[in-house]
Formats: structure tokens, sequence, C-alpha cells
């Protein structure tokens, strides 16, 4: 990771951090008036709480994006993650499994039929599926929030809101913290329709191998995934 993506990494995880401490202080403020708790410990705590919770619906609602759009564009299931809880698709057949990628909180990877001109096969849905859903979330999220008073349902809402926002924001702004996101997937590949051959390559790649496959039985054709620069 370069000097500019730390910083850019940085800069945006102050301003999302501070800006989520707004939202965590005022769910504090009504929680308060919600629940009677012995002291502003016991609040803090149920907001903390709750606002973990919306992370990691924030987060499967993301990866569920990109499958949806995966799917609805061509693509097909190889394998879905949250956190370490893997669906993974053998023999036809879905199995649950441990699996994990430091730095990753979910992961969707799907593949996609041989086709004769693969820098053609679409590949911002798949990529922005998780950022669109995220926007979608905030936007429903958002509208309870607006008809609804203050309580319980008002807090959560307002803390999905919040998450479901900074998911898709910090995804989609491009960046490479070691990890690729979803932003810099999409700025590469429509830049370069080379690179949309070399991803298919290694997505038709995971999808053998996820079915039993070693590299030594597939095609040399598929294991090019490198562009003119080596990336």
């Amino acid at each position: 990771m370069g000097k500019k993506d730390k910083f850019k990494t940085s800069l945006i995880g102050m301003v999302g951090g501070a800006l989520y401490g707004v939202v965590i202080g005022f769910s504090m403020i009504e929680l308060e008036d919600v629940f009677i708790f012995n002291s502003a410990v016991g609040v803090l705590i149920c907001a903390l709480l709750i606002a973990v919770v919306m992370y990691f619906a924030a987060m499967i609602i993301h990866e569920c994006g990109h499958l949806v759009m995966g799917l609805a564009t061509g693509y097909k299931f190889v394998m879905l993650r949250f956190g370490s809880l893997t669906i993974v698709k053998q023999d036809g057949k879905l199995k649950i499994k441990k699996f994990g990628i430091p730095g990753t909180g979910g992961q969707c990877t799907l593949t996609h039929d041989e086709v004769s001109d693969p820098e053609k096969v679409p590949y911002f849905w798949y990529h922005f599926g998780g950022c669109f859903f995220n926007f979608i979330t905030a936007a429903a999220a958002i509208l309870c929030v607006l008809i609804t008073g203050n309580g319980f349902l008002h807090v959560v809402m307002m803390n999905l809101a919040g998450i479901s926002l900074v998911c898709g924001i910090l995804n989609l702004i491009p960046m490479n913290t070691g990890v690729i996101n979803d932003g810099m997937n999409i700025l590469r590949l429509k830049n370069d329709p080379k690179k949309r051959a070399a991803v298919l390559n290694v997505l038709t790649v995971n999808g053998m191998q996820f079915e039993g496959k070693h590299l030594s039985d597939i095609d040399e054709k598929y294991l090019d995934t490198a562009d003119e620069n080596g990336e």
C-alpha cells in the first residue's frame, strides 16, 4: 500500500469515525429515554452493541448485493463468506465451511461461462452491487428514521443508515489497502479491457478450484491472469 493510499485510508477512517461518533452520541441520548440504566456505562454498552449488530447487518447486505447483481448479469455462484462463515458450491451442492481472509469482513466469489470475447463480459454491477445495496438500505433506513418517533427502532434504523452509508462509501472510493476494494476494481476494469479478461480468468480458476480441481488439471490459458504490467 502506497503513502497516498495510507493517507486516504486514514483520513476517510477518521472522518467516518467522527461522524459515527455523533450517531453513537445521539443513540445514547435516545436510549436513556427508552430504558432505565443504572449508569451511563450501561447506555454506552447498549449503543455499542446496536452499532456492532448493524455493522454485521450492513456487511451481510453488502455481500448479498454482490451476489444478487452478479447473478443478475450472468455470473454463477461459487462462494459467499461472512467473516469466517463460508457457503461454497461443490459437486453441485451448497456446503458450509470456515474460511477467512485477514483485512476483509466478507467476500462474494462468482464465476462465468467461457466466452469468445472476455473483455465484453459485464463487470460493473457485480463489483458495484455491494455498495448499491448499502445505499438502498441506507435510504430505506433514513426513511424509517424520519417516520418513526424516538425509541429503540429509531435508534436501530439510525445506526443502520449511518453504517450502511459508511460501508458503501468506503468500498466505492478507489483504494488499495493491501486488498483492492470495489471502487478500485471498477476503476481498473473500466480503464483496461485486458484486465477484464485477466479477472475473468481468475474467477474461472477460482470456480474450478472450489470444484476440486488442482492447478495442474486446469488449462494453461486460464492461468494467464497478468496484464502488460504484470499485475
